[in-house]
């Protein structure tokens, strides 16, 4: 009697054993796939695309600048970049008044294409203005990349002598 109950345990362990295998194989093939969770930066982002007030999108761009990342960063940059000019103005001003790492090149590659809109470049340019005099430059040292960027737009020269106004006005053209 004593070998049935040794055999009979022996196929218990061997039934369980096999469960257990089974259930590894089918939690294995049907596991769902692993995806990568979108940071926090990235939800962000896509929360500015879409259908928000103006208001909500200034409020969740200024929120992606506080975020310390690279990718942060990035996201903010591509905002700037974006087809709608109220998104990209905000995205501008935010790149300004922040300080973010890389805003300054940002905002001037803004101001440098000539393909986008007045109102896109017209913020990057008094952007542009701001952020040279907050680092202490005079307008007779930036004056020269300014007039020529803003060419013979009536809309940019209006804006460069509104900024220039504003931050040097002490300075004489």
């Amino acid at each position: 009697m004593g070998g049935g109950r040794r055999e009979s345990g022996g196929s218990a362990r061997h039934g369980a054993l096999a469960a257990v295998a089974l259930a590894a194989v089918l939690a294995f093939c049907f596991w769902p796939k692993a995806e990568a969770t979108p940071s926090r930066a990235q939800k962000i982002e896509q929360l500015v695309l879409s259908p928000v007030t103006d208001n909500r999108r200034r409020a969740l761009i200024d929120e992606l600048s506080l975020i310390d990342s690279a990718d942060a960063r990035t996201r903010l940059a591509t905002l700037a970049d974006s087809k709608d000019d109220k998104t990209a103005a905000l995205a501008i001003a935010t790149l300004c008044r922040r300080n973010v790492s890389g805003g300054e090149d940002k905002v001037k590659s803004v101001l440098e294409d000539g393909r986008r809109s007045r109102l896109a470049r017209g913020m990057a340019l008094a952007a542009y203005c701001e952020m040279k005099k907050k680092s202490g430059a005079s307008w007779a040292q930036i004056k020269s990349y300014v007039k020529q960027q803003a060419g013979n737009d009536p809309v940019l020269a209006g804006q460069w002598a509104a900024s220039k106004a504003h931050l040097w006005a002490q300075e004489s053209d």
